[in-house]
């Protein structure tokens, strides 16, 4: 489908647009090793530039109204519901862990970003764990705590969508940080990892898609070790682009 044609005095605005999202990009990179207060510093710059975008974007669609260029659809909430997947390299709980998911989303109006609106925490059915004090049953509630703006491609359907997420362990031991975070870049495209490398599909008409990402482990018991995930489903309702 061609993309909606921009006035030339609209130019300007979706250049700023297009700057703010380069500059999201290249701090996304950045946040793949920075740690402690660092990285929420990188956060709160990319939660300045999606308010930005999103001022922009509104400036962007009323100057395309007034200046005679096709009116691009209005931003799209919808669903991926679907399962995942998630295994890791940690011996004692290499999964792999399954279940259920119903991620909400949002598509902007010119259909060129999407943004995660909301992410149910995952939790994993109890697995064994040796401790200092035995033998312990334990399960891993995984939570989004960054990231969530990412890229969308409408021609080809590819989807890139970095976020930050937090592992927290039931067994909890007095002076210990038990609990992990790691950056997963989910794309519909392909990822090599120490475990296995995956292969994602972009969106179809028909609303399904497969998001792949790999990551590295900070902190906790996790520390250092990796981490795939697979989101594998359908948007509902289906993207009207």
């Amino acid at each position: 489908m061609p993309a909606n044609p921009i006035p030339v005095v609209c130019k300007p605005i979706q250049d700023e647009i297009d700057q703010a999202k380069a500059e999201i990009a290249s701090l996304q990179n950045e946040l793949k090793t920075a740690s402690g207060p660092e990285k929420w510093m990188i956060l709160q710059e990319i939660g300045g530039l999606l308010r930005k975008i999103q001022r922009l974007s509104k400036e962007l669609v009323k100057c395309i109204l007034q200046n005679g260029g096709a009116l691009p659809p209005k931003p799209f909430q919808c669903y991926l519901q679907g399962v995942y997947r998630l295994v890791t390299n940690f011996p004692q709980a290499p999964g792999p862990f399954s279940g259920s998911l119903n991620i909400g989303l949002l598509f902007d109006e010119l259909r060129q970003s999407v943004y995660i609106t909301s992410f149910p925490q995952i939790v994993t059915e109890p697995y064994t764990v040796n401790t200092p004090l035995g033998s312990k049953k334990n399960n891993t509630s995984v939570s989004m705590i960054g990231g969530g703006f990412g890229k969308f491609d409408k021609q080809t359907g590819h989807i890139e969508i970095p976020i930050s997420l937090y592992f927290d362990q039931s067994v909890d031991f007095p002076f210990f940080g038990e609990d992990s975070k790691i950056h997963i870049p989910f794309t519909t495209g392909n990822v090599k990892s120490p475990i296995a490398n995956i292969t994602g599909e972009s969106l179809k008409p028909n609303g399904r898609v497969h998001l792949v990402g790999t990551g590295k482990f900070k902190e906790g018991v996790l520390d250092d070790y990796d981490c795939n995930i697979e989101l594998i489903g359908e948007i509902s309702p289906k993207l009207i682009l």
